[in-house]
């Protein structure tokens, strides 16, 4: 079945890597050469969207936001102009699930399957190929993209209709952001008090408060490293995602309200492009101290 790849900047270009390492063909698509280019050196083969839709069955894309999806899907020069071959869309991109819903039915009516399948794991699970992926959609139409998800990532779960994918990863930042904030928060106070926060974490461990966040983040937090994984604007991306469906749904996010506010702050002004664990310098700012530990554990 050919396949194709829509979005190879950041993450992107990790999972297209093990896509065509795993399946052996790929054809990709990009307004980026050097992107495109870094995965033709490896076998793939470049197509335009016009191209991409008459030769390939299923299409994947990757791409910043819910705008881009659209009209990468339904402008004058985008793929459904020229389905002739094209099956099936699945989006990996983090947007709202009425995006998502409002692809489906427009595909729908063209005889064309749609999936909403964004990722969670961040850019060391996209080299790795153990992403996660939640699905939204039709079964027949999962199970013909599942072994292709497959060769990026290790957990691929389908959750319901069209949207649920997307919801899903929205409820995951939710708590990844809250997280980010209570960590920030906790080791703050902690430190200002005179405690090592590497023997409060060394505490906390095995008891309700323990999370694979910050199980993660804290070496690296004590050691300064801020090198991104995903970065904090994509993260604000996903919080202005969160506080749309919000509003759409009429439902009340005060925790993830107030995370926006600290997201865009001064204190994190300088601090966009780095990992989202920078969300911790804010609150170092705000009490004139650094999280730090005598025994500066290694990072993970």
């Amino acid at each position: 079945m050919a396949t194709g790849f829509i979005g190879i900047g950041n993450m992107g270009l990790p999972m297209a890597e093990n896509l065509l390492k795993k399946t052996g063909q790929l054809f990709v698509y990009d307004i980026n050469d050097a992107a495109v280019q870094k995965l033709t050196d490896q076998g793939a083969d470049y197509l335009s969207l016009s191209q991409m839709a008459e030769k390939c069955e299923i299409v994947f894309m990757m791409l910043p936001n819910g705008s881009i999806s659209k009209s990468t899907l339904f402008s004058q020069d985008g793929l459904i102009q020229h389905s002739s071959a094209l099956k099936l869309v699945v989006d990996m991109s983090s947007v709202t699930a009425s995006d998502s819903q409002d692809c489906a039915k427009a595909l729908a009516e063209k005889g064309i399957g749609f999936l909403d399948a964004p990722v969670s794991g961040g850019m060391p699970k996209a080299k790795e190929g153990t992403l996660s992926f939640m699905v939204g959609g039709k079964e027949e139409d999962f199970q013909l993209a599942k072994p292709f998800l497959k060769a990026m990532g290790t957990s691929v779960r389908r959750i319901g209709e069209s949207g649920s994918g997307s919801v899903t990863k929205l409820a995951n930042q939710v708590i990844v952001t809250a997280l980010l904030g209570a960590v920030g928060e906790a080791y703050t106070m902690a430190a200002k008090a005179g405690a090592d926060p590497a023997l409060v974490y060394e505490a906390l461990k095995g008891g309700l408060a323990q999370n694979t966040l910050m199980d993660m983040y804290l070496p690296k937090i004590w050691n300064r490293d801020f090198t991104p994984g995903g970065i904090l604007a994509l993260n604000l991306k996903d919080v202005n995602n969160i506080i749309k469906t919000a509003e759409e749904l009429q439902v009340e996010i005060p925790v993830t309200r107030t995370m926006e506010k600290i997201i865009r702050s001064e204190e994190l002004k300088d601090c966009q492009t780095e990992d989202h664990r920078s969300i911790v310098k804010y609150f170092e700012q705000k009490a004139g101290i650094i999280i730090q530990s005598e025994k500066l554990p290694e990072t993970r």
